[in-house]
């Protein structure tokens, strides 16, 4: 896979390999930090085990500014002596230092019986996003105060006057997953009124379907 496709990469997706069958556990994704998902059927099910020590089940997302070691444990070190084929087999550079793409191709080295597996992203364009904002029934105005994003800046994006790939980028993320969004309201959006944020997260989550 050449370097271009790994340019869209959204995350990874991780799962339990058992005896008969896999588990979706959740999903890791990198914006300004990692955040991790557990599942909402993995979360809830008494039989599984949490992805790692730092990962606990005390709660379902996980953020933090670095890597979570879980994660580092997965991928072989520099110093195996088969670290040059992995990289080989996969297509990466013995230097690539990006945790998603080691994950998502010598990652499936890793000694525990959780898999790795790339999640790409799809087009997500200035069109969709104006879709997806009237659908929440929000105004350019409140839309910008929801997501941290100057009002005149969306305008621009909405009309195709600026590109705004990287605001896109992130859009992407909480238009593809719901609950992920709802929870960046529900953190973050305390400048919208009470009842604009309640009627929003209440829309996105009866919208989120388990995987």
């Amino acid at each position: 896979m050449n370097k271009n496709s790994w340019e869209n990469l959204m995350g990874v997706n991780v799962y339990l390999e058992g005896p008969r069958r896999r588990k979706y556990v959740g999903l890791l994704r990198k914006l300004n930090e990692y955040y991790f998902m557990y599942d909402g059927n993995y979360f809830k099910d008494e039989k599984v085990i949490p992805l790692g020590p730092d990962l606990p089940f005390t709660q379902r997302m996980h953020i933090s500014s670095s890597i979570f070691p879980s994660f580092l444990d997965g991928i072989p070190e520099k110093q195996n002596p088969a670290y040059a084929s992995y990289c080989e087999q996969f297509g990466i550079n013995v230097d690539e230092d990006d945790i998603l793409i080691l994950l998502s191709t010598i990652g499936h080295r890793g000694p525990s019986s959780f898999v790795f597996e790339p999640l790409f992203k799809k087009e997500f364009s200035a069109v969709k996003l104006k879709q997806w904002r009237e659908w929440l029934e929000l105004s350019t105005r409140e839309f910008a105060a929801a997501f941290e994003i100057s009002q005149p800046s969306l305008v621009k994006i909405e009309n195709g006057k600026a590109s705004g790939k990287e605001f896109l980028r992130r859009f992407e993320i909480f238009y593809n997953f719901p609950e992920v969004c709802a929870w960046h309201i529900n953190t973050y959006g305390q400048k919208l009124h009470f009842k604009t944020k309640e009627r929003i997260l209440n829309k996105l989550l009866e919208n989120f379907t388990e995987k």
